[in-house]
Order: structure tokens, then sequence, then C-alpha cells
């Protein structure tokens, strides 16, 4: 199973929120996720296209792989995630073998749910405000297609397929 995922730039945000709602998404959750990134010791994970996520959601933690992405229209990759019981013991861990902190991303997410399309309004720490559209299935070129087509219909056009990592990492090297 592949997440499939597109992303764009939010300009005006309460406008982007009134259109989906009108169109039918329903809010799911508001929250704020604090994301930690590793490099693995021998594989620069920035060369791979992979990603090594360690994220926290209130009392809850997930640990997120990434891997390559497979489309050069949208965010496509496989991804493996699951719930751990410590953020802190497994960052931990992690620094025992040699892996290194690559970067902190910190968000609040509103989410909304249309259909069977989880749609994400972020608000990024360092970064601005953002849109991201996700479906998970094996089919990437229908998927992508629906994708598009409903970000058209919400007058989406400034897409973007770098990652929060990649944008913070490319702001701090300027």
């Amino acid at each position: 199973m592949f997440e499939i995922e597109i992303k764009a730039r939010c300009h005006d945000k309460n406008s982007l929120i009134e259109k989906i709602v009108s169109a039918g998404a329903v809010h799911i959750e508001t929250r704020e996720e604090i994301d930690m990134y590793f490099n693995h010791p021998q594989r620069d994970f920035a060369k791979t296209d992979e990603a090594l996520r360690l994220r926290r959601i209130g009392e809850k933690t997930y640990l997120t792989y990434k891997g390559p992405k497979v489309s050069v229209k949208s965010k496509t990759r496989l991804e493996e995630e699951s719930g751990v019981e410590s953020f802190d013991s497994i960052k931990k861990i992690f620094l025992i073998f040699g892996f290194v902190e690559s970067e902190k991303v910190v968000k609040v997410r509103s989410i909304y749910h249309y259909d069977k399309i989880e749609i994400c309004i972020d608000e990024v720490e360092n970064l601005g405000d953002f849109i991201e559209l996700e479906i998970k299935s094996e089919q990437i070129k229908e998927a992508e297609e629906h994708l598009f087509n409903i970000a058209n219909s919400f007058g989406l056009t400034d897409f973007i397929q770098k990652s929060y990592l990649e944008m913070i990492l490319e702001k701090k090297s300027t």
C-alpha cells in the first residue's frame, strides 16, 4: 500500500477551509504534531530519499519509515508506521545506535475527511501554511488523478513535492 499525497501552499487558509467545508469535508480534529527526524549513521537519508520519523501527538508516539518517492507528480512512497510506548526511550535507542537527529518539524494540523481522502491544513513553524491531500492506494496513477481533480476544484495551484523536513533544511542552509 502506498501513501499518495499532494501538497500545496495555502495563500488564504480561511478561504480554503470555507471551500473544503462547503464541498462536504468534515473536520475531524486539530492537534499539535512534533516530528523528530533521524539520519542513519552509514546511509544518508537525504541522498536515498528516505525518512525515519518519531511523531508525538499529545501523549501518543508513532515511529514511521518513509521510502523513496516513486512518482514525479506526487509525494507517493511506501510508508510503514507503528505506535510506540515512549518518544524519549525510542529517541535514546536511536542515538545509542548512532542515528543522528536531523531536524524537528512542529506543526498545528487540522484534519478533515472528504471523499475517502484525508485533508490536512498545516500551520508549520517557520514555514507557513500548507494543505495536504492524501489517500492510501495501490493504484498510484488513478489516485494521483483523483487528488489533483479535487485540488483543482478547491482552486489549488502552488503544488510542492518537498517534505516539510526538506523545506526546513533548505531554509537553514540559505
